[in-house]
């Protein structure tokens, strides 16, 4: 005969208004700041000037015991500042899975932006992002999010924890475009051009 031994208590809690505050013992914060990654940015000297202002924050959940399944999944929510380095709007470092055949969702939780997948070579897909929209990220893409409005942007997102993260790539080659502000417009601009 069946026995429920006991019933448990959420071990993460997930808000759902625009704030999107994730909560729990295990979950892990990190900020990110100008400084941590200026180079990203088109104009140099704003971003040097700006070097300790908050760009983004991520707090995050994953758990990689072996007892829980073989492959496990990370959650996390990021929080990106309305600011702009220069007239370029704040984006994230940006980055390919290590497992290029993982993939990933994101969700906007609040806040506007948008968010740049390029695979490396000359496809470039720029997607708008507005509270609720979901987003699909095939693991082939280098992705990056940019806030493009006046309110912090708040997007969930969930991958595969051994996609994992190559930084290194972006760093070295960057994004073929930025997003400016131009006459109270986005402008989406190629870096060549």
């Amino acid at each position: 005969m069946m026995e429920i031994k006991k019933v448990l208590e959420p071990v993460l809690k997930q808000d759902l208004d625009e704030a999107a505050f994730l909560a729990g013992a295990e979950v892990k914060m990190y900020e990110k700041h100008i400084k941590d990654y200026a180079g990203a940015y088109a104009d140099q000297q704003a971003a040097n000037e700006m070097g300790d202002t908050l760009a983004y924050r991520v707090r995050s959940y994953q758990d990689n015991s072996k007892d829980v399944c073989d492959n496990p999944l990370a959650w996390g929510v990021t929080y990106m500042e309305p600011i702009k380095v220069g007239k370029e709007y704040n984006l994230t470092r940006g980055h390919f899975h290590l497992d290029r055949s993982q993939p990933e969702y994101y969700l906007c939780a609040g806040g506007e932006g948008h968010l740049i997948k390029w695979d490396g070579k000359d496809e470039v897909i720029v997607e708008k992002m507005t509270r609720g929209s979901l987003h699909w990220i095939d693991g082939k893409y280098a992705h990056r999010m940019v806030n493009t409005g006046k309110e912090v942007l708040a997007v969930i997102a969930c991958y595969p924890v051994h996609a994992s993260h190559d930084y290194k790539t972006i760093e070295e080659q960057g994004f073929p475009i930025r997003l400016f502000e131009e006459n109270g417009e986005v402008k989406v601009v190629k870096v060549n051009d």
